[in-house]
């Protein structure tokens, strides 16, 4: 997900600042364990 794009898309609705891939994939995890993600 990280490699296709995505923060390029949500850079354009909001700001995003600068994510590595380590950090969204442990951000993505946890919220896919939480049960608070939304598959696009």
């Amino acid at each position: 997900l990280f490699n296709s794009g995505y923060t390029d898309v949500l850079a354009q609705l909001t700001k995003v600042g600068e994510v590595d891939q380590a950090a969204f994939t442990a951000r993505f995890e946890a919220m896919k364990k939480a049960g608070f993600y939304y598959p696009i």
